[in-house]
C-alpha cells in the first residue's frame, strides 16, 4: 500500500512540475519566476514524501521476509 502512495506521489511530483513549466512558458513571462518557484516547491515536497514512502515500504518488506523465515 505505501509504495502504491509512493508511486503515485512522484506522478503527482512529475505532473506538477511540467505543469508549471508549460505555463510559465505559454503564459505571460511577468511571472514566471512565481510560477517556476511555486511549481518546483510543490515537486520538492511530493518528490520527497514519495521517496520516503517507497523507502519506507521496501524496509516493511525486508523486515516482513526477515520474520518469515524465522
Amino acid at each position: 500500500m505505501w509504495s502504491e502512495i509512493g508511486k503515485w506521489c512522484l506522478d503527482v511530483a512529475k505532473y506538477v512540475l511540467t505543469a508549471g513549466i508549460l505555463s510559465a512558458v505559454f503564459a505571460d513571462m511577468r511571472n514566471g519566476a512565481g510560477m517556476y518557484f511555486v511549481a518546483g516547491f510543490i515537486f520538492i515536497i511530493f518528490a520527497v514524501s514519495g521517496i520516503i514512502l517507497l523507502w519506507y515500504s521496501k524496509k516493511i518488506k525486508k523486515e516482513e521476509e526477515k520474520l518469515c523465515k524465522d
